[in-house]
């Protein structure tokens, strides 16, 4: 399906650190609908590894929640016809010339990308509203999820969210909460749309979709429970002290989510293999953070049950 890339039949959709998303746009049946992630420069680990690493045992749990994929070899000839799609466009984006390889996988979106208006709350909560149809897509970021130690007043996610200037701050941990705290959130984010111009009313809809995946964000939860993670980054002095364990602890904790708050469906992705090089910039941030853990800085953070 891949043998030929016209950069005619496809158009950018995202990215982030390491990946780019195209989409496809052109005729062929076969690849419509669909999408590929190629691997940016500054990336250190390949395309084949990710795809070995999200086809281990170690996923499970989540397996259901990740979107089915297959890799192709598209040569060197094909990452230069994806790369000159960005270039085309102005992207500043450079995917890695010895990876050869790409990953295939359906299209979230059910339109063009650019068909929907994109509500950005902060950098970990988006929203994408089809203009014409009334698809509704939401993504977030969960970050951190799990039991806070003994002590702590406020978690990472709040205090990375200051520490990025994000203008809202609404407390992820509150995913884990009961229903009364799930309703508290998701009215948080309610009034954040209607301050962005939003007029139509999504508490209900959102509370009813996060409801129906409580159990995904108990499981990430559980997931992320299974070490020390504060212990762990306080104790790295070299690559060689990050092990197995400790990379897919950070995986778990970058993913994102996507909502399809009209159909219900829900998907996990931005599942990416992290590298031991990124040992230093860990331990970094969580010695930088140490003590705001302990203070009281008035974010509405921890709900009742972590207390």
């Amino acid at each position: 399906m891949l043998d030929t890339i016209n950069p005619q039949e496809w158009n950018y959709i995202g990215s982030g650190s390491a990946n780019v998303v195209l989409g496809y746009i052109g005729n062929n049946d076969d690849l419509k609908g669909m999408v590929v992630r190629l691997r940016l420069s500054k990336s250190h680990i390949s395309t084949k590894e990710i795809y070995d690493y999200l086809n281990s045992a170690q996923f499970n749990e989540l397996k259901r929640y990740i979107p089915k994929m297959t890799i192709h070899k598209v040569g060197s000839h094909g990452i230069l016809s994806f790369q000159s799609i960005l270039d085309d466009i102005g992207m500043k984006l450079s995917i890695k010339p010895t990876d050869e390889y790409v990953l295939l996988m359906r299209n979230i979106f059910q339109f063009p990308i650019q068909d929907y208006q994109r509500i950005e709350l902060n950098k970990y909560y988006k929203f994408f509203f089809h203009k014409t149809n009334k698809e509704i897509v939401f993504e977030l970021k969960p970050k951190w999820l799990y039991n806070l130690p003994e002590g702590y007043k406020t978690c990472r996610n709040c205090i990375i969210a200051q520490l990025k200037g994000q203008s809202f701050i609404v407390c992820h941990l509150k995913l884990l909460g009961n229903e009364n705290t799930l309703s508290q959130w998701c009215e948080e984010i309610n009034n954040e749309l209607k301050k962005r111009g939003l007029e139509l009313d999504l508490k209900e809809k959102l509370q009813e979709s996060l409801l129906e995946n409580h159990d995904l964000f108990k499981r990430i939860a559980s997931i992320q429970n299974r070490i020390n993670i504060h212990e762990r980054l306080e104790s790295l002095n070299s690559e060689t002290d990050v092990n197995d364990e400790l990379c897919f602890a950070m995986t778990i904790r970058d993913l994102s989510i996507l909502i399809k708050l009209n159909t219900g469906e829900t998907y996990i992705v931005d599942l990416d293999k992290k590298s031991s090089k990124k040992w230093r910039s860990w331990k970094e941030q969580e010695m930088k953070i140490k003590d705001q853990y302990l203070k009281d800085l008035d974010f509405n953070c921890r709900f009742e049950t972590n207390t």
